[in-house]
């Protein structure tokens, strides 16, 4: 199975990448190439994604009309905006 990136952004010391794809954030070593934690994060297509400065923290934005603040290292959601009702998958 294959699943399209929609957006991607280097952490800011530039050892991780973040991907959004198809409902899910993906964290992935920079260095090694390795996925490490999988967030589903959205009920939509993930099309932005972001680190905040520090780097422990993450952004995302969904075609389901939501952005969610996440927690790197635990997957955690830290934020809503939007109520993630939209579909256009």
């Amino acid at each position: 199975l294959h699943e399209w990136g929609y957006s991607v952004a280097f952490s800011p010391d530039g050892r991780r990448v973040l991907s959004g794809s198809s409902k899910v954030v993906t964290v992935w070593d920079a260095v090694t190439g390795d996925k490490g934690i999988e967030i589903p994060a959205h009920t939509g297509t993930v099309h932005t994604v972001a680190f905040l400065p520090d780097g422990n923290k993450v952004l995302s934005g969904s075609w389901d009309g939501s952005l969610r603040l996440w927690e790197v290292a635990s997957g955690t959601e830290l934020f809503r905006i939007g109520g993630g009702t939209r579909e256009y998958d």
